[in-house]
Parts: structure tokens; C-alpha cells; sequence
């Protein structure tokens, strides 16, 4: 099974980092014992093949004799946290995508494991929150805004929409350089206030817009070079 197969690829990786000594330079030491390298107390974690229990692996360092659980530390799982950051990001990024009762259905199918409506919920919120966006100075200065016309739920009579900012990379590719929900007419300003000081750094940007007046209010400041869409000019 899972837990099965994921355990023994553990117990590989700690003994490599073990015999490495990866494990000591990690720890911030010279050189760590086994305590014990089978584990008979485990922790339990959340993945997106539903929940399995590892073995809690204690060392013990040779210096100073201190005792130390490595199972979550070589996970990259802070402690006393039951869902990792790669599961959250799993079922954050296809709840972002879908109704949630349609990702616990599509989970449950290929995974064979029910993941509550709360649970799936708890992962949007907390990968929203670990987006950060901003400019990349590296990357060229062309840029497009727009309002994406995707309405919000429960915005109010006139209603809101998302507004994106996205970045013109140098390999002709694009990145989400700013994004916001504001007001169908204006808003940009939301937008644009985290991101005038890269954008001030560039010197000057190419603005590509539909002609939204609003949207040159958001980057006052800041030296545009305007390149409208032709089919919004009258």
C-alpha cells in the first residue's frame, strides 16, 4: 500500500543523509548516533492519498548528548502540523479550479480517500495566502492589464470583478505580476500600490490596456509608454 512504500523510501533517505552527513551539516553539528532508526512511536500526516503514519526516527548528538526527532524535519513538516505544505497546495490549487464538492468527488476516485469539504476549504485559504505577487525587475518591462469581466459573488448591486496585471517575460512567455478585485469601473489603484516601487525601477513600462482610463490612474508615478487595443478605440 501507500504508507507502506512511502515508509521504506523514509528509512532510505534518512539512513543516506545519515551515512552523508547531510543529517549532521542539517542539525547544525558535527556528527549524530541512532538513537533509534526503526521509530515505534508514529505521526500521523495528512497527503493527498488521505492519511498515513510515519516513524517517528530519533538521533542523538554526539556533542552535547541532546535527543532529536528527524521525521517531520526531514519532510519539511513543521511540527504538530497535520497537512504538509504539498498536500495544501494539491487540494488548494483544484478547490481554486472547481466546486469542492466536485474536487472531494475527483479525489476520492483516484485516490480511494474522502477529504471533507472544511478540509478542502482550509487549503484554498492558505494557499491564497502563500501567493505573493510582484514584478520581476530580470524580466522585460512589457506588461498587460485588464479586467478579467468574471463577476464576484456577493459583491454588492454594481458588483466587483478580478483585475489581473500580467508581465511579459523575456522568453515570450507571461507572468502574474499583480492581481485584485475591485470595482468594474476603477479599483486599479488596489492593484498597482504594492508593485510602484519595481515598476518606478524599470524606468519606464510598455502598458498594454483596452483603454481603460482607470487603469493610468492606478500607476501614476510611474513613466507608461501606452499601447492601447485598437478594437476599444473609438
Amino acid at each position: 500500500c501507500f504508507q507502506k512504500i512511502v515508509t521504506q523510501i523514509f528509512h532510505y533517505f534518512a539512513k543516506e543523509y545519515m551515512r552523508t552527513g547531510e543529517l549532521a551539516k542539517t542539525l547544525g553539528c558535527d556528527k549524530v548516533n541512532w538513537k533509534t532508526s526503526k521509530g515505534n512511536r508514529m505521526t500521523r500526516i495528512m497527503t493527498i492519498f488521505g492519511m498515513i503514519s510515519l516513524p517517528q526516527l530519533q538521533v542523538k548528538i554526539a556533542d552535547t548528548g541532546k535527543r532529536k526527532i528527524i521525521t517531520r524535519l526531514l519532510l519539511g513538516i513543521e511540527a504538530r502540523k497535520r497537512i504538509p505544505v504539498i498536500t495544501i497546495k494539491a487540494l488548494g490549487l483544484m478547490g481554486a479550479l472547481a466546486s469542492y464538492r466536485v474536487v472531494r468527488k475527483i479525489a476520492s476516485i483516484f485516490t480511494n480517500t474522502g477529504f471533507s469539504l472544511m478540509t478542502i476549504l482550509r487549503c484554498v485559504r492558505k494557499t491564497g495566502d502563500m501567493i505573493d505577487f510582484e514584478v520581476d525587475e530580470k524580466e522585460s518591462n512589457i506588461f498587460d492589464a485588464d479586467g478579467t469581466g468574471i463577476p464576484v459573488i456577493r459583491s454588492g448591486k454594481r458588483g466587483k470583478e478580478l483585475k489581473v496585471l500580467a508581465q511579459r517575460k523575456k522568453n515570450e512567455k507571461i507572468r502574474i505580476a499583480g492581481m485584485s478585485i475591485g470595482k468594474y469601473k476603477g479599483g486599479w489603484d488596489k492593484l498597482f500600490k504594492p508593485l510602484l516601487k519595481s515598476l518606478k525601477a524599470l524606468k519606464e513600462i510598455v502598458l498594454v490596456t483596452d483603454g481603460d482610463s482607470a487603469i493610468l490612474k492606478g500607476v501614476s508615478g510611474v513613466k507608461v509608454i501606452l499601447q492601447r487595443c485598437l478594437f476599444h478605440i473609438p
